[in-house]
């Protein structure tokens, strides 16, 4: 019934209110200059698919079972951060919107040992940042908002824990570093390989797939210690890893993100 209600949200927003089509269609062209139109329109399409799919079940994590989210969101590798859990430490986890990254947040609190802080961006409607909350709570997690995140890490050190931190929004163009990335020069957030090096825990990268419609695989990759390679060799390898699995499966990355609308800094 839910995926049924999908499909008609799509012909809504797709075809009546043509939600921000014009911003999907550029972010496509740009970033995939060798396809044809009608490769890129086939993209957008199915882009738009996923979208309201990734409503509808993100949606479904107010009552979806356990058990059943566990089947739908399956995790590849656990012994990655269930041996630093296990041993007593932290990591940071660099998440994406790839997917359905609501479940992806879902699937490592209930697949992984330990707490999972998650850092998120304050909403400014009340409803909506309460039923975001609630929706993200559910199974166990810890909201961390983005401007205290420094501040309760440090205080939340000696909790082994992740942190999830999503690392490919778009920063303003102060105190970010200039990635490329997509065939672009592209600002990303410095925060995450920061926060490791910060507090002295290891970082990975967090990928997801999709293999069918309610059906989703992602895994783990232990990335370099930030203090060993720099925090800045960090973020690029977190963005090359990030364009390797769009080129994989391109509809499922969030482009309806105005991702490149600052200006980048001349050095």
């Amino acid at each position: 019934m839910l995926y049924a209600l999908s499909d008609f949200l799509f012909l809504v927003v797709y075809y009546g209110f043509r939600y921000r089509r014009n911003v999907v269609k550029n972010n496509l062209e740009l970033c995939f200059p060798e396809k044809t139109k009608l490769e890129i329109l086939a993209i957008e399409k199915e882009f738009f698919h996923h979208l309201c799919d990734v409503v509808v079940e993100t949606i479904k994590l107010l009552s979806i079972s356990e058990k059943e989210l566990k089947n739908r969101m399956r995790l590849e590798n656990p012994e990655f951060a269930d041996s630093i859990i296990s041993a007593g430490g932290s990591y940071v986890a660099m998440g994406t919107h790839m997917g359905n990254w609501e479940w992806v947040l879902a699937g490592k609190i209930i697949h992984l040992d330990g707490k999972i802080d998650f850092v998120y961006k304050p909403l400014h409607n009340a409803f909506f940042e309460k039923l975001m909350l609630k929706i993200r709570t559910r199974f166990g997690g810890f909201p961390v908002p983005s401007p205290s995140i420094l501040r309760l890490q440090v205080s939340r050190r000696e909790i082994p824990k992740g942190i999830a931190m999503a690392s490919d929004q778009t920063p303003g163009p102060d105190n970010s570093a200039v990635i490329r990335f997509m065939g672009r020069d592209t600002l990303f957030f410095k925060g995450p390989p920061k926060i490791a090096s910060k507090l002295s825990i290891p970082i990975f990268y967090v990928g997801v797939r999709k293999e069918a419609r309610g059906k989703y695989v992602f895994w783990v990759e232990e990335m370099a210690d930030p203090a060993a390679v720099g925090e800045e060799n960090i973020i690029r390898d977190f963005a090359s890893r990030l364009e390797r699995d769009i080129r994989k499966q391109p509809a499922l990355w969030l482009w309806s993100h105005k991702r490149w609308k600052h200006k980048i800094p001349q050095s």
